[in-house]
C-alpha cells in the first residue's frame, strides 16, 4: 500500500467491505454521509473547487462502496469527502475504542506547546489552553477566527509543537500526511472528530497516536442530522465519543 493517508484507508476499507452497496449517500454541510450495513460513516464537506463531484447527483446512493472509495485518489473536494465518508461507513471503531475524552486521552502538560489544525469550537479551546504553555491554532484563509495564523504558518510553527491536534478535515483534504512530517518531535499526534477513521493499524503506522472518533449509535437519525445540515452537537445525541490510544 502507498500514497497518501485517505488512500490506504480507502484501499483497507475496500478489502473490508466487499460487495457492500452505499444505501444512502448525502452530500450536505457541513457534513457528507454515506450509510451502508455497516454503519453511517461521515467527512467534512470539502467545497473546493465548487460543484466537484464525479458521480452524477441522484446516482450515488445505491453505488456499491467501492465506486466511491476509488474517489480516494481523486483531486476534487466532494470527491474526497465521499471517499473519507464511506472510508468511516466500511471501518466502524472496534471494540477496543473506549469511551473517552480527547483531551484526557493526550493528557496535556504545563510544558507542553500545542498546535491545533482545523475549526474546534471555542470552549475545547479554552480547555486545552489551560492546561498547556503555549497553543497555535491554524486555519486556511479566508476562514480564520481571531487569534489564528494562516495555515502557511505551520511550516513554521508545527515542528515547534509536542502536541499535534488535528480534525477529520485533514485527512479528507490530505493535508494530514504533510502535518504528521512537521510534527516529527510531537510525543503527541492526535485526530479529533466524528469524520475521524478509526482503523488503528493504519494510523498507527502512519505516526498517529491518538484517534479520538465517534461511534454511532443511532446511525439512521445521525443520517437524517447529516441530511438537514446539522453539524458536530446535532450528531453528539446519535453517538457516544471514543478513543483508540495507538
Amino acid at each position: 500500500m502507498g500514497g497518501t493517508l485517505l488512500e490506504i484507508l480507502s484501499e483497507v476499507a475496500a478489502e473490508t467491505s466487499g460487495e457492500a452497496v452505499a444505501s444512502e449517500v448525502i452530500v450536505s454541510f457541513p457534513y457528507t454521509g454515506v450509510l451502508s450495513e455497516s454503519g453511517l460513516g461521515v467527512s467534512p464537506t470539502i467545497l473546493e473547487p465548487p460543484r466537484s463531484l464525479s458521480i452524477e447527483p441522484g446516482t450515488a446512493s445505491g453505488r456499491p462502496l467501492g465506486d466511491l472509495l476509488r474517489l480516494a485518489s481523486s483531486p476534487l473536494g466532494m470527491d474526497s469527502s465521499l471517499a473519507l465518508a464511506a472510508v468511516n461507513s466500511a471501518i466502524q471503531p472496534p471494540p477496543e475504542a473506549e469511551p473517552l475524552d480527547a483531551l484526557e486521552a493526550v493528557g496535556l502538560n504545563p510544558s507542553d506547546e500545542v498546535c491545533v489544525i482545523g475549526g474546534f469550537p471555542e470552549d475545547y479551546l479554552a480547555a486545552a489552553r489551560r492546561r498547556c504553555r503555549r497553543l497555535w491554532v491554524f486555519e486556511r484563509p479566508p476562514r480564520m477566527r481571531r487569534d489564528t495564523l494562516p495555515d502557511w504558518a505551520e511550516e513554521m510553527l508545527v515542528p515547534r509543537c509536542t502536541v499535534l491536534l488535528a480534525t477529520g478535515l485533514t485527512v479528507a483534504n490530505r493535508t494530514i500526511d504533510r502535518l504528521i512530517e512537521l510534527a516529527s518531535n510531537a510525543r503527541e499526534v492526535a485526530l479529533i472528530g466524528p469524520s475521524v477513521p478509526m482503523h488503528p493499524d493504519s494510523l498507527r503506522e502512519a505516526g498517529i497516536t491518538v484517534a479520538a472518533g465517534a461511534r454511532f449509535t443511532d446511525p439512521r437519525g445521525a443520517a437524517v442530522a447529516v441530511r438537514e445540515g446539522g453539524g458536530t452537537p446535532s450528531l453528539r445525541r446519535f453517538s457516544e465519543k471514543v478513543v483508540l490510544r495507538l
